[in-house]
């Protein structure tokens, strides 16, 4: 969709407002839909809106069509689609609400080629996204940069399913038009007809990789049509010729993606993503000097896997290490005579999916003693579900244990209930009774569930409900969260409410060194690529014991070796594939930080950095010398994994985390303030005694210049001003 700078078009009768949500103005417009930026008072939150245009009200073809896009969008539950919060109608406008990505489209972003590495992860990111919608056989149709979008964070969601095609559907809403945009269209959608099938997306999907890559697309013309010719019959232009830096699988992979033949194209998105991963590999060891030419895998030979992959849960039970301590404490009490509920609390990507699908693999949950005969163990994932509502929640329950379920007599009764426009409690309490009389007790694993606990749909009667069944009728709880539950409440009444005194916290904390080796171990086995002590140091040292940044050092490192690299070429190697991959996830935990905590975190480092002393070293005792309120910080910081005390002093988890904070809160050369705004600041502020810092501030980027001062006065009472001054340059 094109971005647009004209007055925004406002839906009929020119209010300033659809439905409950007022308008900020618009986002952009295309020749089927306008999005605008609205604010939703509920939450309070931005949203995005997509409205048909007036010119398209009357034609009922694109109003079904529409209507159509909110279901489609509704039932797809995937982190790389735009969720969906709200869909409604005022004054004849059907209108549909999702969230707000305030980092654009990637129209906005092409122009100068991008990286492999950083084409790799949108690219990545879109195939997950496309694999989502084809297992509900789902036709995009219209994968293009302008319909993928960033968040806040860098995050990639596919959106715009206005023109999907849903394969199996008798009627697609489409007749003969040609449907699409010119430019990433499949030759098969250009023919017309019913073939297209996911092959055509890969295609699209391959374009935008292309343009990506190369600044441009494969196919331009004069024309729209001219265009729709050179996909059905100009080759794709030579890669190496454009991109002569990159590794010549990547012109394979291009050419498989963008093969005339659909059976000559990938299987799936995915596998698209994961040869471009591959790919990348060989293209940054050419860049080392290494030969990769007998190393290269082209597509469609095989290759013992890598056994470390990064972006998805561990789904396969043989790749699941560490968490025992954890497990056994879940399973305990499931297993008691209350069958009790325990809350799983941990960071963002510290292995809370992949713990709760672990449990809830068969075989697993069996071996643990959660037998089929005796638990239905559900998996239930609410992330992106933030307009869910009761109903809604239930009927989704409902169907994953009509799924799940081992006893086929209970079957027509889930399936008749999950069915019911409306049901109460009573119902409820007669069915998780009826499994109760069965000896089967009912275990909930609810992924995400602040979307639940977060939700103003969700009221107290709803948890008081909820605690009912968990206490009285069989049915066990396994919440997973970022922060504690009660923490994580859409109101003090919620958080007041007694459902939450029937948990137990589990809290996830980084892998223990010796859980890193065991996991080790394993992959070595598994992939006959041993690990020497110095590799698993280096990891160990990168990624601390963060489950989903071991797995992406450990890929980087493997790949690497596969290359034939070594010594400080592979170091090089995986730091700088790493520092990429992992920037995200940095930004994430820093923007979820306090002032206080980054204050704290800064210490940590800068003391670390800092010639080991009794006054310098990093010990509990000191830090809290330096602020009192550390100790908070540390303990909270902790929590989340990003520090750890090791051998009695206290460091950031990861080298890489550390790289990360400094680059962060320098400014970037040329991006300097000038030292007379910094003298300003100071003497607005009555900071003018901190002239040991202020020589340094304008190197600093002035939203951290409040944060510098904090620590010059911390360091200053410590230290003599000249020794304050060196502390703090020592980020630089």
């Amino acid at each position: 969709m094109d971005n647009s700078s004209e007055t925004p078009i406002v839906p009929p009768g020119k209010s300033k407002s659809i439905g409950r949500y007022p308008i900020h103005g618009v986002i952009g417009r295309g020749g089927m839909a306008i999005v605008y930026h609205a604010r939703e008072p509920k939450f309070d939150r931005d949203v995005a809106i997509k409205i048909l245009p007036p010119i398209l009200l009357m034609d009922p073809v694109f109003k079904q069509r529409f209507l159509r896009e909110t279901k489609i969008l509704s039932s797809l539950e995937h982190s790389a689609i735009v969720p969906v919060y709200d869909f409604g109608e005022e004054q004849g406008q059907p209108y549909l609400v999702m969230r707000y990505l305030a980092g654009g489209s990637l129209l906005s972003r092409i122009g100068a080629p991008f990286s492999l590495p950083e084409a790799t992860r949108i690219i990545g990111r879109v195939g997950l996204a496309l694999d989502a919608a084809h297992s509900r056989d789902i036709i995009h149709r219209d994968v293009k940069p302008g319909n993928i979008l960033f968040d806040e964070f860098h995050e990639v969601y596919l959106s715009d399913f206005g023109i999907a095609r849903i394969s199996q559907a008798g009627n697609p809403l489409t007749g003969s038009q040609l449907i699409g945009t010119p430019t990433y269209m499949s030759p098969e959608q250009i023919e017309g007809g019913a073939a297209i099938g996911p092959r055509s997306d890969i295609y699209s999907l391959g374009i935008v990789l292309f343009e990506a890559l190369c600044g441009q697309p494969p196919f331009a013309a004069d024309s729209p049509a001219q265009v729709l010719m050179m996909h059905l019959h100009e080759p794709v232009p030579s890669l190496a010729a454009i991109r002569p830096d990159l590794s010549p699988a990547v012109g394979e992979i291009l050419q498989r993606a963008l093969a005339k033949d659909p059976a000559s194209r990938f299987d799936k998105a995915s596998d698209l993503g994961e040869a471009l991963k591959a790919a990348a590999v060989h293209t940054a060891s050419m860049a080392a000097g290494v030969s990769t030419k007998k190393n290269i895998v082209h597509p469609g030979e095989r290759m013992k896997p890598n056994p470390f992959t990064f972006g998805n849960p561990i789904r396969e039970p043989e790749r699941f290490y560490g968490r025992k301590a954890e497990l056994r404490q879940i399973v305990n009490r499931l297993l008691s005579s209350a069958h009790e509920s325990t809350s799983i609390v941990g960071e963002r990507r510290i292995g809370k999916t992949s713990l709760l699908t672990h449990l809830s693999n068969p075989q697993v949950a069996a071996g643990l003693g959660l037998t089929p005969d005796k638990f239905c163990v559900v998996y239930v994932d609410f992330q992106g579900l933030t307009d869910i509502t009761p109903q809604r929640f239930w009927q989704r329950i409902l169907e994953k244990i009509s799924r799940t379920v081992a006893d086929e007599s209970m079957k027509p009764a889930l399936q008749a209930l999950s069915k019911q426009a409306a049901f109460d409690l009573f119902d409820l309490e007669d069915l998780f009774e009826s499994a109760q009389n069965r000896n089967l007790t009912t275990v909930l694993l609810m992924d995400e569930f602040e979307y639940v606990t977060q939700n103003s749909n969700f009221t107290a009667d709803f948890f008081g409900g909820l605690r009912a069944l968990a206490i009285h009728h069989g049915l066990a709880l396994i919440p997973a969260t970022r922060r504690e539950l009660v923490d994580l409440c859409h109101s003090n009444e919620i958080k007041g409410s007694p459902f939450f005194n029937i948990f137990s916290n589990v809290v996830l904390y980084p892998f223990p060194r010796s859980d890193v080796e065991l996991l080790f171990d394993g992959y070595s086995k598994q992939s006959d690529c041993a690990l020497a002590a110095a590799e698993r140091d280096f990891l160990w040292n990168l990624a601390g014991g963060y489950p989903f940044l071991i797995q992406m050092a450990g890929y980087f490192l493997v790949e690497g070796k596969t290359q034939g690299l070594s010594g400080e070429g592979l170091i090089q190697f995986v730091s700088r594939n790493f520092d990429q991959q992992a920037d995200s996830h940095y930004s994430y935990l820093w923007s979820h930080c306090s002032e206080s905590e980054k204050i704290t975190l800064l210490t940590v480092l800068i003391l670390g950095l800092q010639k080991p002393s009794q006054k310098t070293i990093p010990t509990r005792e000191v830090i809290s010398g330096f602020r009192p309120r550390a100790l908070h910080d540390l303990d909270a910081l902790g929590k989340r994994g990003m520090v750890e005390e090791r051998d009695g002093r206290y460091v950031l988890f990861s080298a890489s985390l550390a790289r990360w904070i400094q680059q962060e809160v320098i400014a970037e050369p040329g991006d300097e303030e000038d030292q007379q705004k910094a003298d300003e600041w100071l003497s607005a502020g009555g900071l003018e005694n901190l002239k040991e810092i202020k020589g340094v501030l304008p190197k600093f980027k002035n939203k951290y210049w409040k944060i510098l001062a904090e620590l010059g006065k911390d360091f200053s009472i410590n230290f003599a001003a000249s020794g304050a001054l060196e502390l703090i340059r020592l980020l630089m």
